[in-house]
């Protein structure tokens, strides 16, 4: 001990010691640092490839009940057409289909003629010339509305020999997915709006 503290009492002996502990110390402190920096980008880069996993499986989903939503429409609307007065007239396991995957039935006719099959859609609506293009080319036209209420809702509408087929799919239906307990599914309509979310998410993290 006596030693020690005599060492250490020289200038140059101190210096030495202070150099010593600094060259043993930086390089582990940058090791550390290196490797905290090297974990973080790890995480992240996993977080968005889980992310991506997780998005594309549920866009397949969404889409599978989309297609099955057009498949319905089209077949009410082929076997049917404008003839149908109301889902009453349909066997007993077609109501129940067309009541899980829809919440409004309508049919328009020429001249601005529309009889509901199922629920209420509200006010009338249009075409633009890109969906009547879309119909007339015997494809499915899928669209969103946001009412007064600020509720998103999702519609899908095919052609029918005299006028048009038009569901309003129902939202648990159409968005419920299995999700992570930690993760907040969110849908975006074209022009931004929200069109789903699964949980409560701050405006600016979408806007």
């Amino acid at each position: 001990m006596k030693i020690h503290s005599t060492f250490l009492r020289s200038k140059v002996a101190r210096r030495i010691f202070m150099l010593f502990v600094a060259s043993a110390l930086v390089p582990i402190g940058m090791l550390a640092l290196l490797s905290f920096d090297q974990v973080i980008s790890q995480l992240v880069e996993h977080s968005y490839q889980q992310l991506h996993r997780d998005s594309k499986a549920v866009a397949m989903t969404v889409f599978e009940r989309l297609s099955i939503t057009e498949s319905e429409l089209k077949l009410l609307g082929g076997q049917h057409g404008a003839r149908v007065e109301s889902l009453v007239s349909l066997p007993d396991q077609s109501q129940q289909r067309l009541r899980q995957r829809f919440v409004a039935l309508r049919i328009e006719t020429p001249g601005d003629a529309h009889r509901s099959l199922l629920g209420d859609m509200g006010e009338p609506f249009g075409f633009s010339d890109s969906q009547i293009k879309y119909l007339r080319d015997g494809k499915a036209v899928v669209w969103s509305r946001v009412d007064h209420d600020d509720r998103s809702r999702v519609f899908m509408s095919v052609a029918l020999d005299e006028g048009t087929l038009t569901g309003e799919i129902n939202s648990e239906f159409l968005w419920d997915v299995p999700l992570d307990v930690t993760s907040v599914l969110c849908v975006l309509g074209e022009t931004g709006g929200r069109l789903f979310c699964s949980g409560t998410v701050p405006a600016d993290m979408i806007d």
